[in-house]
């Protein structure tokens, strides 16, 4: 009787319903959800939405929502108070999002983006003689200027941080950048970089010979020279690692960031600017001491 009751206690702890519901039919969102439910416990009744228009009400009853994307995440933030993971959300909508929900309701995120701590030791771990790193923003990424300066000031380089204020001003604003820079950093700011100013941003920083720092793989395909990103197989993996958390304690953690990670490099782009450029695993090797994490791990 006593092993009956241990062995029923420990199954009811991770045999909970959760609803994972997907921003569109992003394939990156699908390989989210297809890796996420692959490393789900036996005991977790998982529904998958495939986006938050075919959300319905039976869903939202489910013991964890976990949202993919910024979009299913906006949508669905005040319709339950059921405890919510946000995954594959933009760090800096995370703030927004806490204030439309009660205080009582439980909210945890996983982001899709690096810390700004890891940015910065790609780039000096793939350009050390950098002593001045040009970047744009808009008033929407302001508040991240203050972490940046103090990471790029560890390193003896100066933040060239310009603001545009409209997309008029852009190129304007990206060529006294440029000018006075040796390296580009992008950023998250969706005033700026968007589907229609990347291509030509990453056209300018090639003509000046100035290298562009990436947020993304995509970005390193398309011309950057290197960048820091999770893939969302590890991303989905991460996220069932706080779902099976909650299944046993019934709280989220706190929000974090991807805690694994990899490195892209263009080697084409390297040598056409002249660089020497470390491999990606050199770079991440590098990358990885800086946090302190051991080689061998």
């Amino acid at each position: 009787m006593i092993v009956f009751c241990c062995v029923s206690i420990s199954h009811a702890a991770v045999d909970i319903k959760v609803t994972l519901v997907l921003s569109d039919s992003n394939p990156n969102y699908q390989r989210f959800a297809d890796s996420y439910k692959n490393n789900l416990a036996q005991t977790t009744r998982l529904t998958i939405v495939p986006s938050e228009d075919k959300v319905k009400s039976a869903d939202l009853a489910a013991d964890l929502i976990v949202t993919v994307g910024s979009k299913a995440a906006s949508s669905l933030i005040s319709k339950t108070t059921q405890p919510m993971l946000l995954a594959m959300l933009p760090s800096n909508l995370y703030q927004e999002m806490l204030t439309r929900r009660p205080v009582s309701s439980q909210l945890s995120a996983l982001y899709v983006d690096q810390p700004w701590s890891r940015h910065i030791e790609l780039l000096f771990a793939a350009l050390p003689q950098t002593h001045r790193i040009g970047l744009l923003y808009s008033s929407e990424f302001s508040k991240t200027l203050a972490e940046l300066n103090k990471l790029a000031t560890h390193h003896d380089a100066k933040l060239l941080a310009q603001q545009v204020e409209s997309n008029e001003q852009l190129f304007n604003a990206l060529e006294m950048t440029l000018n006075r820079s040796d390296v580009l950093l992008a950023v998250p700011d969706s005033e700026i970089y968007t589907s229609n100013n990347i291509r030509n941003i990453l056209m300018s920083s090639y003509r000046h010979k100035i290298p562009l720092i990436g947020i993304s793989k995509g970005y390193v395909n398309a011309g950057a020279l290197c960048a820091v990103f999770t893939s969302p197989e590890d991303l989905a993996l991460q996220a069932s690692k706080i779902s099976h958390i909650f299944a046993q304690s019934k709280r989220l953690p706190a929000a974090q960031f991807p805690d694994v990670y990899e490195v892209a490099t263009n080697p084409e782009v390297a040598r056409t600017l002249g660089i020497k450029l470390k491999s990606a695993e050199q770079l991440h090797k590098l990358l990885l001491r800086s946090e302190g994490v051991n080689d061998a791990d």
